[in-house]
């Protein structure tokens, strides 16, 4: 069996990666929230640039076709987004049991030096009583 601080450094660095892969996957989230408004304000330009009286008729006729793939890609971007934080909760739930799985370590690695602590106590006890007789003898 693997000593109790080598499992408690274990627990911790399980929790460690977990937080990483938290943070990664937020930093992708957030990467696509961006994606996200820069396709929106790039489709507001164009809706923008068709009230101009000066665009080709070609380039007009294209517009509906252009903001309906935008939107396509906005649907996208949203359900990728779902899925990610989705994932997240299921990270989140795992660091909860990695957070209380070293909490129970840490228990009883204090469980266990109390108990050190108190067999010392009583051994050393025991000394000086045995000391004590001795010289009374």
């Amino acid at each position: 069996m693997k000593s109790l601080p080598t499992l408690i450094k274990l627990a911790q660095r399980n929790i460690d990666a977990i937080a990483v892969e938290i943070a990664k996957a937020q930093a992708r989230i957030e990467g696509l929230r961006m994606a996200k408004a820069t396709a929106q304000a790039k489709g507001e330009a164009e809706q923008a640039m068709v009230g101009d009286d000066n665009l080709d008729l070609q380039l007009l006729a294209s517009v509906p076709a252009y903001m309906y793939r935008l939107k396509g890609e906005q649907n996208r971007l949203d359900m990728e987004i779902a899925e990610l934080e989705a994932g997240i909760e299921h990270v989140r739930a795992r660091l909860v049991v990695a957070y209380q799985e070293k909490s129970k370590l840490e228990s009883l690695q204090t469980q266990y030096k109390l108990r050190a602590d108190k067999e010392l106590a009583t051994r050393e006890q025991a000394q000086l009583d045995e000391a004590a007789l001795t010289r009374r003898a």
